[in-house]
C-alpha cells in the first residue's frame, strides 16, 4: 500500500499515544492528524471529566480536520481507553 494511501489519526491526553501515533506515522512514512477539543482535559478535573465521558459514553465536540479521512485508503486511529471505553473525541471521530 502506498504511504500517500494512510493516515494516522489520534487523541492523546497525556502524551502517551501522540508518542506512539508519531511513531507510526514516522515508519510509515504517512500523514498524521491529531484530534483536538476545544476544552481541555488536563490535570485531575480533565481526567475525571474524559472518565466520566468514556463511561457514558459521551461525544466531545473535535475541532475540524486538515486532513479528510475519505481521501485515505487506510485510517489508523490510536487514543486512551478509560474504565475499558473509549474517549470522547475518538468515539466522536469515529461516528
Amino acid at each position: 500500500m502506498n504511504s500517500d494511501k494512510v493516515l494516522v489519526v489520534y487523541f492523546s491526553r497525556s502524551g502517551n499515544t501522540r508518542i506512539i501515533a508519531n511513531e507510526i506515522s514516522r515508519k510509515l512514512n504517512c500523514d498524521i492528524e491529531e484530534l483536538r477539543i476545544p476544552s481541555s482535559y488536563s490535570g485531575l478535573l480533565g481526567y475525571q471529566r474524559a472518565l466520566f465521558d468514556a463511561i457514558f459514553k459521551r461525544k466531545t465536540s473535535i475541532k475540524p480536520l486538515t486532513k479528510k479521512p475519505s481521501d485515505y485508503e487506510l485510517v489508523i486511529v490510536g487514543g486512551p481507553l478509560f474504565a475499558s471505553s473509549l474517549t470522547g473525541p475518538v468515539r466522536s471521530f469515529l461516528d
